[in-house]
């Protein structure tokens, strides 16, 4: 019984270690005996090092860096526009091209394909946004300045035509835009500002025009031309207050053209008129003429005759190059002239006249005092 217990003993051991072994060691080599692995357990394995953790692994952008990159791409593009409209590659073609060169640099470069990139395009858009916006208040301070003088010349020249004392509510009206104009660009609105500013320049051109047409029309009515050309001078006379309308209304271009058309229709008119009157004066200045001739004063008083000649000829020649007024204004002085040598040869001839008479009248009491002589001689010889 004794050594029964003992062969159970040792046959547990034997169990035990075989599942010691199992758990522990690595497989036994086949020439090794089962006492020899019993023996001499196997070393532990090494831990599993853990995953090294990645380099460089780039980082996508997020919404605030996108939103971001289009607010400075967007503020770039609206300020080159703004120098871009308001003619500042003109006013400052070195600025322009060193900012436009900022921007053309952010656009080729532009990317948002990862976080530093995006942000890296968004700081390129902000430098030149900066130095379009810089050149952007330069353009506009200088555009408004060459703007306002314009704009005061143009008033300048309104007023001295006369518009205060002939047309003052309109003058009033292109003041009041003006005025408009400066609140814009005081608000920042620049092109409202841009618009309101071409619009009184505009209405205060259409003022000076105007009324240098008006005084071609004052000028035919004062010399009384209006017979010679009367039809056209009426039609623009209605289309000159048309003209006034449209710019009560603001209609600015139909004004303009219509002060146009107008002016040209008088300049016109007036041309025919003194085309008419030249050849009035011309031709009684040539009937002046033939009454000289008639009385002889190219003979009677000849060098007065050949100046009066002189300018009769100045003035046809005038006439021949269309320039009627100033061969109205020759023919009327030579019409005097020619007057003037007539009446001088009239007076000659009545001096001529009175003295061949009184010669006459002399010769015909000789010839009675000598009848008388003769006859008393006759008596006394009886």
């Amino acid at each position: 019984m004794k050594s029964k217990y003992v062969w159970l003993i040792l046959a547990g051991l034997v169990a035990l270690f075989a599942v010691v072994s199992c758990k522990t060691t690595p497989p036994a080599e086949t020439e090794s005996t089962p006492t020899q692995e019993a023996a001499t357990p196997a070393p532990a394995p090494a831990p599993t090092p853990a995953p090294a953790p990645a380099q460089n692994v780039p980082t996508s952008p997020t919404q605030a860096d996108l939103d971001a990159l289009n607010a400075a791409a967007a503020r770039a593009a609206a300020a080159r526009t703004l120098v871009s409209d308001f003619n500042g590659s003109t006013l400052f073609p070195q600025d322009w091209q060193s900012a436009d060169s900022l921007y053309s640099q952010a656009d080729q470069q532009k990317d948002n394909s990862t976080q530093s990139a995006t942000q890296d395009s968004t700081a390129r858009y902000n430098k030149a946004a900066d130095a379009l916006e810089a050149l952007a208040s330069k353009t506009l301070a200088q555009s408004y300045d060459t703007m306002e003088k314009q704009i005061t010349d143009a008033r300048d020249a309104a007023v001295n035509a006369g518009a205060g004392d002939l047309v003052p509510d309109m003058l009033l009206q292109a003041d009041n835009t003006t005025a408009d104009a400066l609140a814009k660009y005081q608000a920042k609105d620049y092109y409202g500002a841009r618009d309101a500013a071409n619009s009184a320049l505009s209405m205060y051109g259409i003022l000076t025009d105007g009324i240098a047409a008006y005084n071609v029309r004052m000028e035919i009515a004062n010399r009384g031309f209006e017979t010679y050309d009367s039809d056209n001078i009426a039609a623009a006379d209605d289309t000159l207050r048309s003209a006034a309308d449209d710019y009560s209304a603001k209609n600015l271009p139909s004004a303009k053209a219509k002060v146009d058309k107008a002016a040209q229709s008088y300049k016109q008119s007036l041309q025919t008129c003194w085309h008419s009157f030249a050849t009035e004066k011309g031709a009684n200045a040539g009937a002046e003429r033939q009454n000289a001739l008639n009385l002889k004063a190219n003979v009677a008083v000849k060098d007065d005759f050949n100046s009066a000649q002189t300018v009769y000829t100045n003035a046809d020649t005038a006439f021949q190059a269309n320039k009627f007024e100033d061969a109205a204004n020759l023919y009327q002085q030579s019409q005097s002239m020619f007057a003037a040598v007539s009446q001088a040869a009239s007076a000659k001839q009545q001096a001529a006249q009175d003295a061949l008479q009184r010669a006459n009248q002399k010769m015909t009491e000789s010839d009675e005092t000598a009848r008388k002589a003769e006859l008393i001689l006759q008596g006394g010889a009886q």
